[in-house]
């Protein structure tokens, strides 16, 4: 047995890196579309004004206003969530040239992070997808510390 899977694992080894470059083929649409219709779904119309400047400098598709005009169909979708976190207690020992604990104040933290994803899905022109991706972004946007009350 292990020396027929041994051939075997050496072919599928040895081709790896002729495929490492390589992508799979986008569907047929992308090459034979004329028009995008961008459908934002967002609630933020940065995205979708980034999206309209940068298909339009690209000029492989006429950006349309209308969506029965359009070969294909960009739909944004994002959504975010926060959260936030308090820590009491954070304590900064002052010390003097000798070593000597001169003070020491305690401080409250608290931070919060807003998370969230953006999808991008391609429609064909019956309204199939044809294509989509999902990024996550985010991360600490607020932070606050202050001394706690008798320190």
């Amino acid at each position: 047995m292990k020396k027929q899977i041994l051939p075997v694992l050496l072919i599928f080894c040895s081709t790896g890196g002729a495929f490492a470059g390589e992508k799979a083929p986008l569907p047929e649409i992308f090459s034979s579309a004329k028009t995008l219709y961008i459908d934002n779904q967002s609630k933020y119309a940065d995205i979708a004004d980034k999206a309209f400047d940068e298909f339009s400098k690209w000029g492989r598709y006429k950006v349309v206003r209308n969506k029965v005009e359009a070969d294909l169909v960009l739909v944004i979708a994002a959504r975010s969530w926060e959260s936030g976190q308090t820590q009491v207690g954070t304590a900064n020992v002052h010390r003097d040239s000798d070593d000597k604990v001169k003070s020491v104040s305690t401080y409250e933290a608290a931070s919060t992070t807003i998370d969230g994803e953006t999808s991008f899905q391609f429609l064909g022109p019956t309204g199939e997808k044809v294509w989509e991706n999902t990024r996550q972004w985010g991360g600490v946007v607020w932070r606050n510390q202050k001394p706690c009350e008798g320190s």
